[in-house]
């Protein structure tokens, strides 16, 4: 934080009494003047304890923001393990399978804790943004919230080997596949951004990691699409690498610490 400007205020003070003219010599009265004493006192101190308490409240707002934004995480984390242990009555094998296929299970509890987590997942992402003091990465991981919440509305499509291109008008899975591109491709460049973002040396050394791994993960999900895409079979292994991607968000998340400081 800089100095702040000096910034003065100009109080006018008369001398003597005023209506009673002292004659020169000391022993009577002056003659009285209409100039006033002016003194000058500095109010910089004033301007700097406002800002001090306008940085304080912008500190523990950050702190309850960061604490709601773990809260979703692991709120989202428990929903998508919770998943894995429900009777689907379809095929939906965790190594094949995307995360978002839960809303494709014949089960209706299943359906519904996928869109919850969805929701949990967005508001993670908008809780995170709001402990930044960065435009361009709060507005991404906002955009990435924006993505994350269009997804509980719609379903989509099961990965079968059926093609992933865009229809006009778009379907229901091509809306979810557009906002699951925008969500993903927003909250690693949100990421990205918070690189040099201040915190305990262990929380700095998991989010660089979990930053790391979500990435590779990323690509390799990509090129596994792009193989099955050209071939017309199912994505296999694909159901592996968006959880490792999910999980390294989460853990990203949680292991935030202070997120309002850069290092230097």
């Amino acid at each position: 934080m800089g100095v702040p400007p000096m910034v003065f205020t100009t109080v006018p003070v008369v001398s003597g009494n005023s209506g009673f003219p002292e004659t020169p010599g000391g022993g009577g009265r002056r003659a009285h003047t209409n100039k006033p004493t002016v003194w000058v006192f500095p109010v910089y101190v004033l301007a700097e304890s406002s800002r001090t308490v306008s940085s304080t409240q912008n500190m523990r707002d950050a702190t309850s923001w960061r604490r709601i934004g773990k809260a979703a995480a692991l709120l989202a984390f428990l929903l998508l393990l919770t998943e894995h242990f429900l009777p689907h009555g379809i095929d939906l094998n965790p190594r094949d399978h995307w995360l978002s296929e839960y809303v494709l299970s014949g089960s209706t509890l299943a359906r519904w804790l996928m869109r919850a987590a969805f929701l949990a997942l967005a508001a993670t992402a908008f809780s995170v943004g709001m402990t930044l003091p960065s435009r361009v990465p709060r507005g991404l991981f906002w955009i990435a919230s924006l993505g994350l919440a269009s997804m509980t509305f719609f379903d989509s499509d099961p990965n079968d080997g059926r093609s992933y291109r865009i229809f006009w008008p778009p379907t229901a899975g091509n809306l979810h596949q557009i906002a699951l591109y925008l969500a993903i491709g927003a909250t690693l460049a949100g990421m990205v951004f918070c690189w040099r973002l201040r915190g305990s040396r262990r929380s700095i050394i998991v989010q660089r990691s979990s930053l790391i791994v979500a990435a590779c993960a990323t690509v390799i999900q990509t090129i596994l699409v792009a193989i099955s895409q050209a071939h017309h079979a199912m994505t296999s292994y694909g159901g592996i690498t968006e959880r490792i991607v999910v999980l390294a968000m989460v853990i990203w998340v949680i292991a935030s610490r202070e997120s309002g400081k850069r290092l230097k």
